[in-house]
């Protein structure tokens, strides 16, 4: 709705109350959802280093077990002895223990294999592999190694190699070797859930075992993410796509002294859930909270509607003018409003008596002012010739007594003759309008030729023009108006008098305009113009412009108020415009008697279309 405020109902209000109580409440359950969800997901975070931690533990624990396993057997009387079928016999038993490792193989410096539990003792055995022992050999340490494929069993393995002493000299190198399946085991041990994956590599970044699908993954290369991670530090973070094509949150840590990697991944979506349950959670309780709200604000407002809707009802008929009925209210701003109301209608009972009142006194002075008006305007119309016979007879005296005066009382009779003018011409303003006012003019309409009117009123006022070095000038037009010749002759005399007094240079033009069915007399000057702020008093009694002295020569300010006058008893709108500076037009509507006039031209005028 352009222009204007738009108003709302209680209704729209509560509603609006409902949603402003019910937002901080469902923004502060979302921001305490948003905390307990980042808690859990920090939680969840952390209980994922610790077991990537727990996992390398364990690791490093079923190393140190087979490390444990070969040490029994490089320290058994039967190794001390050299009886190798003894010692063959005594590793194959431990072999049967579950998850012990695929086999014990005894190694000479040169690779030959002196027994290898896989085969029965004494079996022609092929050359150890050596890249695996050769670090045995050359420290004199124990070793891990990364994995690696058996040349007889063409099974992948991880070994775990003890060096054998003979004269402080590494004679043998002892080794167990691990599949990857006991390694795997390792990792489901940590029993992590479902959808968390755990894999452990090896130095050269190769998948040793792996809690889901390690049967497709075991020996292939880990993710680029997690070997570079690994490459990074002890422990850490990182973000990675598995190769299900899942992405997860993953935390790694070192298997201490082997340098193999294990490292624990949970769904990124896992780690939301928490933050979903809290946004769903929160959005549930949003809204229930504005249900709750809009019921209790509709109650409300119907209540409250009912109630408005009663002082509404009683508004309206105080404006009546009617008593007014109240229900009881239940709010108690209502109850006080209903108060004023009946307050107020008891004052506008005593302001209606008052002004009833005033109304009486104001119509009966009304009455009595205007009796009184009428009664001067009366007296004014009849005692017109009463009060023009002093000036008729100072006339007469004047005429007498002229030629008698000397040079010095010539001057002096010249001065009487001007003040008798001016006498005579107040005078006469001043019974027209008593005359107008009384309603005792006598109006003769007629049809008559226009321009008559135009040229005997620039006849009379031509030398007054012609005084003020001014030109007078007159189109003669061919139409024939109704109206009162005498009346409208005043009208027009009036105008042109008053353009000739408010014009300094230039002149004065008479015409006549077509308007449809209407012919527009217009007086038009040179003179001085009219600032817009001065149109609206312009034919108001006694009005003047550039006459603050009342200079009485410049008349009453009653010439154009007399022409507003006739031209309503006549019935002939009176219109002005005018540019300050550049002068004035005045212009009378009068009914023409026959089609549009023929405007003639004659020397020294032009018609008024063209002027």
């Amino acid at each position: 709705m352009s222009g204007a405020t738009r108003r709302f109902g209680i209704r729209a209000w509560l509603f609006g109350v409902a949603v402003a109580a019910t937002l901080p409440a469902v923004l502060l359950a979302g921001y305490v959802g948003s905390l307990w969800a980042e808690s859990e997901r920090n939680a969840q975070s952390e209980q994922l280093a610790r077991r990537s931690e727990a996992m390398a533990t364990a690791v490093a624990r079923r190393l140190e077990s087979a490390s444990a396993t070969l040490v029994a057997i490089a320290e058994s009387e039967a190794m001390q002895r050299d009886d190798f079928k003894l010692v063959h016999a005594h590793a194959s038993r431990l072999l049967r223990r579950p998850n012990s490792g695929a086999a014990v193989v005894l190694a000479a410096r040169d690779g030959t294999q002196v027994f290898n539990t896989r085969w029965p003792f004494g079996t022609a055995l092929p050359s150890a592999h050596m890249a695996t022992l050769d670090p045995v050999f050359a420290s004199g340490q124990p070793y891990v190694s990364d994995l690696f494929t058996t040349p007889s069993a063409s099974i992948p393995v991880t070994t775990v190699n003890l060096p054998v002493v003979r004269d402080d000299r590494v004679a043998y190198a002892l080794r167990l070797s691990l599949e990857p399946s006991v390694l795997t085991a390792v990792l489901r041990e940590q029993k992590l859930p479902s959808d968390w994956i755990g894999v452990l590599i090896d130095r050269s970044g190769t998948i040793i075992a792996r809690t889901h699908a390690a049967e497709t993954y075991v020996g292939h290369k880990g993710v680029p993410e997690l070997l570079e991670a690994a490459a990074s530090g002890e422990r850490g973070w990182y973000r990675v796509v598995v190769k299900e094509g899942v992405a997860m949150q993953a935390a790694f840590s070192k298997v201490p002294s082997v340098g193999w990697t294990a490292a624990v991944g949970v769904p990124e979506a896992t780690l939301e859930q928490p933050l979903r349950d809290s946004v769903r959670v929160s959005a549930v309780a949003a809204v229930v909270l504005l249900i709750a709200g809009f019921a209790a604000a509709w109650l409300a407002a119907r209540a409250i509607e009912t109630q408005a809707g009663a002082l509404v009802g009683a508004a309206k008929a105080l404006g009546r003018g009617s008593t007014p009925a109240l229900p009881t209210a239940s709010v108690r701003e209502f109850q006080d409003i209903g108060a004023a109301v009946l307050v107020a209608a008891d004052l506008l009972r005593v302001r209606e008596s008052e002004r009833e009142f005033e109304r009486r006194t104001a119509l009966v002075a009304k009455a009595e002012a205007e009796m009184a008006n009428a009664a001067k305007s009366r007296f004014l119309a009849a005692a017109s010739h009463d009060l023009r016979q002093p000036f008729q007879a100072m006339r007469l005296f004047y005429e007498v007594l002229l030629p008698h005066v000397n040079e010095r009382g010539a001057v002096a009779a010249a001065r009487l003759n001007d003040a008798m003018h001016a006498g005579e011409d107040l005078l006469s303003s001043l019974l027209d309008v008593s005359t107008l006012d009384a309603g005792t003019i006598k109006v003769s309409i007629e049809m008559f030729a226009i321009s008559e009117v135009l040229s005997r009123v620039a006849a009379e006022c031509e030398l007054q023009a012609e005084e003020k070095g001014l030109r007078l000038r007159w189109v003669p037009c061919s139409a024939t108006v109704i109206s009162d010749r005498v009346l409208l002759a005043r009208m027009l005399r009036n105008l042109v008098v008053n353009a000739i007094r408010y014009t300094d240079r230039g002149g004065v033009l008479l015409g006549c305009r077509r308007r449809g069915d209407s012919l527009m007399l217009e007086v038009w000057d040179s003179g001085i113009g009219i600032a817009e702020s001065h149109m609206p008093h312009l034919f108001e009694d006694f009005f003047q412009i550039q006459n603050s002295e009342r200079d009485r020569s410049q008349g009453l300010g009653l010439g154009l108020a007399v022409v507003a006058r006739m031209g309503r008893l006549l019935g002939h709108a009176v219109t002005v415009r005018s540019r300050p500076g550049h002068g004035s037009v005045f212009a009378v509507a009068l009914t023409c008697s026959e089609a549009p006039p023929r405007f003639s031209q004659t020397s020294g005028s032009q018609p008024c279309d063209n002027a």
